[in-house]
């Protein structure tokens, strides 16, 4: 059997053959597909961010809202994220946090928040909408902790539920620890910064 040499420059001049030869047989077509995909996914990204931005103007113009200028920490941060997000209750939260950014009635300052509803999933935005919807009530059969909070645990949105005394909360409750969620001081602030009624 005939030894393979394994030297880098070998290695790269078989490289750079190979991509000539495939150069030869696709021709100009594959860079040319590359440039049509591209086209495609900023077509679609803007798109994206129309729609989001669109939702915002309805709001400010049904509410009379006068904007004002916006922090480039949130806007650049946030005109990127929308362009990814083609979930249209998600869209309508980008669009609620935005309106607070620019309502002057809110005063709202904190940079963070795009980044953290850009990790976020519908998913996620449920569990929170549940979470205030039974007047922050913190136990929920539905949920797993594990599975189903750790995004938002992670993002600093829920407490982490290691702090919870097994004993003393199923011994007076009946509740299952494991099932038991607490929203922290900033996840409060994070929901009320994405809701117009919150």
């Amino acid at each position: 059997m005939k030894e393979i040499n394994l030297k880098s420059s070998t290695i790269e001049k078989s490289l750079d053959l190979a991509k000539d030869f495939l150069q030869t047989l696709v021709g100009p077509s594959v860079s040319e597909l590359g440039q049509f995909l591209a086209d495609k996914v900023r077509v679609w990204r803007l798109k994206n961010q129309i729609t989001t931005l669109e939702k915002v103007q309805k709001i400010l113009k049904e509410e009379n809202i006068k904007p004002q200028q916006i922090n480039l920490k949130v806007l650049l941060p946030y005109l990127d994220a929308i362009s990814l997000e083609e979930d249209e209750k998600l869209q309508d939260v980008w669009a609620n946090l935005l309106v607070n950014y620019i309502d002057p009635s809110k005063n709202l300052t904190s940079v963070v928040y795009p980044h953290i509803l850009g990790q976020l999933s519908s998913h996620d935005i449920e569990l929170l909408n549940d979470l205030q919807a039974s007047n922050w009530k913190y136990y929920f059969a539905r949920y797993d902790i594990k599975q189903d909070c750790a995004n938002l645990i992670r993002l600093g949105i829920l407490e982490n539920p290691k702090s919870l005394q097994y004993g003393t909360l199923s011994s007076v409750t009946g509740i299952n620890p494991s099932n038991y969620i607490e929203v922290t001081l900033f996840g409060k602030e994070f929901i009320k910064a994405c809701q117009r009624n919150g």
